[in-house]
């Protein structure tokens, strides 16, 4: 008889449940499958993961899968080392995360959405010094954008985007399953709370004062789509 170890992980990224599998002739042979369980428990200690133990006569993943059907839909990874880089990869936030996260706190039109997008960059940069996310902001006409975000929203033009407690539900699942969960809350929290009763006029009046990064690029128009650097918003935070 042969022992099957088994780890599964539901991947936001791939849609997919994914397996650590590991099979030994006896329980002694799987130090290695509990050693690197203990280890991916430490790294990703806001993860949960499902444990399995089969006793087959087949060595084989297939066998896994004919046991028992709760195992045909589980894409095998090839081993400790993928299985870890599918979870890291799905725990990096994204800046779809971030927008979402807006949206499960108020509802917005995606030009309002944007510039919370810009102003919550900020916040957490200016908090903890690091870039949330690796997108660029362009200096569009009513200020900074995403065009990655403005392709996913455009389409509701000048209507307020609404989620219901379905979908905050969905978004609440997700965010705690990220890597600094707790910093990207309390962020959330701080800009929700700051710009509360900021609708679009208010907030395209902010981003475009005079000396601000969005005003500097866009050069009353001849700046138009270009990107506004990172280190240029840097910059101008520290002297302002």
């Amino acid at each position: 008889m042969y022992q099957h170890l088994i780890l599964i992980y539901s991947s936001y990224t791939l849609k997919r449940r994914v397996s650590y599998h590991y099979s030994c002739d006896n329980m002694t042979d799987c130090k290695e499958f509990l050693y690197n369980f203990e280890k991916l428990k430490k790294q990703f200690n806001h993860i949960t993961f499902g444990f399995h133990h089969l006793q087959l006569e087949d060595k084989s993943w297939e066998s896994v899968s004919d046991y028992d059907k709760f195992f045909s839909d589980v894409v095998k990874s090839n081993g400790y080392q993928d299985f870890k880089s599918i979870i890291a990869k799905d725990t990096v936030p994204t800046v779809n995360d971030i927008a979402k996260a807006i949206l499960s706190r108020r509802d917005c039109t995606h030009i309002e959405l944007q510039k919370l997008l810009y102003f919550y960059w900020c916040e957490y940069f200016k908090k903890y010094k690091d870039d949330i996310y690796d997108y660029d902001f362009q200096a569009w006409r009513y200020g900074p954008v995403i065009p990655e975000v403005y392709e996913d929203y455009k389409i509701y033009k000048n209507k307020k985007i609404h989620y219901d407690d379905r979908e905050k539900l969905i978004v609440s699942s997700r965010l705690s399953s990220l890597e600094g969960y707790s910093k990207i809350i309390q962020v959330l929290d701080t800009i929700i709370d700051r710009y509360e009763k900021h609708e679009a006029s208010s907030l395209i009046e902010k981003t475009h004062k005079k000396g601000t990064p969005w005003y500097t690029v866009y050069k009353n128009g001849l700046g138009e789509s270009c990107v506004i650097s990172k280190d240029l918003i840097i910059d101008y935070m520290s002297n302002n």
